[in-house]
């Protein structure tokens, strides 16, 4: 008995030599398993690849109804991957830690201006919200959160996780903290059973700043039109499903598309930008309490709820409410916040309100009005009036359309120099355009490397902006 425990005593302690097993007349404990070759991995540490399987243990912790396992990337079959599947019966925090309880071989080497991490993510669904968090695996508290959001669908995208930023409600980074503990988390804030079974696929993961997103953070007014400059990312919960989409009037004009679910809460709704909130808090005042928006919903009389808060929580937020009175048309509605909704509390303008969420159906379940889909535009504060001329949007004429990649566009009025033509593809990014004036009234747009599609003209001037779908074929 003592050689079979000084065997197990040998591998305890790391040692990778080769230990026979002696026959013994004392038997073995029973349970006990004995391997004629113990080999040991290595500690997983940065950078993670999960292609040197033979050599570095990739073992990983799911919870709250994850599942994971190294598997064939999707786009790649020579290489591995995480695979991670949110399941119909995961919890809103359902993740996944990269390791064991005992965490990474090294700890994390954050320092000041170096408190990025990156990774390639896999995700089903633009709009998704992926959180990472960091932690000391000996002292759970001291932890901490960020998060970024999927932008493609079906496709690898690197994305970038600032831990300076860390998500609302969260511990903020401190250098002086072991961080050696790591955790994913997708579809952070929606339940399986909202969502549905959902996979994601995970690989790369290193520090480092990644690619620099150089959109800026949204901000009223929200026209959803400048998809090249701007960050339109939203986050959905509760049963919603949001998308930049055509404007079902107007295929030239794009808008905020939100489903709901059949499976969908009373509560489902979208905050119109991440968990880190407008770039501005919104200027309400006794005086100026107005915030103004176009809806177009399959019935009059629905109530749509918008609510404004502090992006670090803490209880400061005003709701209210207001009624649709059509049906498949565009209206404004207009919402006063010194009118809070009924069982919300009221408005206090001392406080900072810089996020803003909204929901449609407000009080209804999926199961109750079935799946329906909503479209917003021209999210504005004060009312219409007060910024006429800033949500132009007429229609820019192109011809012809589709083509083979030249375009003429006429227009009224003299060309100045301050006329802009920018084009982007459904994704909000820029494609590659030359630009030459044919005369006084008319443009020649020649996009020389686009490949077959569609794609999305915007003509500024002097403060407004034409829109138009255009197609090479």
């Amino acid at each position: 008995m003592k050689k079979h425990l000084t065997i197990l005593a040998a591998v305890s302690l790391g040692f990778a030599s080769f230990y026979p097993v002696e026959a013994s007349a004392t038997p073995p404990v029973a349970g006990m398993n004995f391997f004629r070759v113990a080999l040991l991995k290595a500690r997983i540490k940065l950078p993670i690849t999960f292609n040197d399987t033979a050599a570095v243990d990739y073992s990983t912790i799911d919870f709250g109804g994850n599942q994971s396992e190294i598997t064939s990337d999707p786009s790649n079959a020579s290489n591995l991957v995480l695979k991670v599947i949110k399941t119909s019966e995961a919890e809103t925090w359902a993740g996944t830690t990269l390791g064991t309880v005992t965490g990474f071989a090294d700890p994390i080497p954050f320092s000041t201006g170096n408190t990025f991490m990156k990774a390639r993510v896999y995700s089903p669904a633009t709009g998704m919200q992926i959180r990472m968090k960091v932690e000391d695996s000996n002292d759970p508290g001291k932890s901490v959160e960020t998060i970024a959001m999927t932008t493609v669908a079906n496709a690898w995208q690197i994305l970038t996780f600032n831990f300076e930023n860390q998500a609302p409600g969260t511990a903020a980074l401190n250098m002086s903290f072991s961080y050696n503990k790591l955790s994913m988390f997708f579809n952070f804030g929606i339940n399986g059973l909202t969502a549905g079974s959902k996979t994601f696929y995970l690989d790369d993961i290193e520090i480092g700043a990644g690619p620099a997103s150089t959109k800026a953070k949204i901000n009223l007014p929200i026209t959803w039109n400048d998809t090249a400059t701007v960050d339109y990312s939203t986050t959905d919960f509760a049963g919603n499903l949001s998308l930049l989409a055509a404007d079902p009037l107007n295929p030239n004009n794009i808008v905020l598309k939100l489903n709901r679910s059949e499976v969908s809460l009373e509560y489902a709704g979208t905050t119109l930008g991440t968990d880190f909130g407008l770039a501005t808090a919104i200027p309400l005042t006794a005086t100026n309490r107005l915030i103004s928006a176009r809806v177009y919903t399959p019935a009059a009389g629905i109530r749509v709820r918008l609510k404004v808060e502090n992006i670090a929580g803490g209880g400061v937020n005003v709701e209210t409410d207001q009624f649709t009175t059509v049906a498949n048309q565009w209206e404004n509605l207009t919402f006063d916040f010194s009118q809070n909704a009924t069982g919300t509390p009221p408005i206090n303008y001392a406080n900072v309100h810089n996020k803003l969420v909204i929901f449609f159906d407000f009080g209804s379940t999926g199961a109750t009005i079935g799946p329906k889909t909503y479209y917003l535009d021209d999210v504005v504060f004060g009312t219409f009036t007060s910024v006429e001329g800033l949500l132009e949007k007429k229609e820019l004429s192109v011809f012809p359309n589709p083509s083979q990649g030249t375009f003429l566009i006429p227009f009224d009025g003299a060309l100045t120099s301050k006329a802009n033509i920018e084009v982007t593809d459904q994704l909000g990014r820029a494609i590659p355009s030359v630009v030459s004036a044919v005369d006084s009234h008319t443009l020649k747009l020649e996009l020389p490397n686009a490949a077959t599609g569609f794609y999305i003209c915007k003509f500024k001037s002097e403060g407004k902006v034409r829109t138009a779908t255009i197609s090479v074929q």
